[in-house]
């Protein structure tokens, strides 16, 4: 469990599926990140049952609002090194080659709680528990181009553009392929604390 001042950060479990459905049936919210918005409690279900599979690639930890004492989204973190998520992405894959331990980090939130640095706190909740606990040389975070509210949240946690690639597969809803990496060492990290 990861604690900042307003969240809460844990494992999802499956009590969560009506919060998560909530904001994953909002046509605004998935398709952001690139998946399709769930169209019932079912969708729902099926992706948490995926994500608490033992072998599952993805530690996926629920974002709890205190406040509310509510699920408002998810925070996804890959170990690249383990599994590498997209062949294309160069930059990962030139990082694991050198011998890095690389991260990746993936948030999704609420529509309805958009614009309240939750997105931001979380990450920074994150970046700092993959350098102090997982012993992370690099983190990096991904965004499709055309969605400026995750290149601000990345740039707020000082994220450095690292480079553009394009993806095979194509954004849901959209033609958009063209990825943004960002990355932070823990050099950088180090030297902000």
């Amino acid at each position: 469990m990861i604690e900042t001042q307003r969240l809460i950060l844990r494992k999802v479990q499956e009590s969560d599926a009506n919060d998560i459905f909530e904001y994953a049936s909002d046509p605004d919210t998935g398709p952001r990140a690139g998946w399709p918005p769930h169209n019932t409690i079912e969708d729902t279900r099926q992706i948490l049952a995926k994500w608490l599979e033992p072998n599952h690639f993805e530690k996926d930890l629920a974002i709890i609002y205190k406040q509310d004492n509510k699920v408002i989204g998810t925070i996804g973190i890959v170990h690249l090194n383990k599994h590498k998520k997209d062949e294309n992405n160069f930059v990962a894959n030139q990082l694991i080659e050198e011998g890095k331990n690389v991260f990746e980090i993936g948030t999704t939130i609420s529509k309805k709680y958009w614009g309240k640095g939750i997105s931001t706190e979380s990450l920074k909740a994150v970046l700092d528990y993959l350098f102090e606990k997982e012993n992370a040389d690099v983190v990096l975070t991904l965004h499709y181009k055309e969605n400026i509210a995750s290149q601000k949240v990345q740039q707020k946690n000082n994220m450095q553009f690292l480079a553009e690639y394009e993806r095979d597969k194509r954004w849901y809803n959209t033609d958009c392929t063209t990825m943004i990496v960002r990355g932070k060492t823990k050099d950088q990290w180090q030297a902000e604390k």
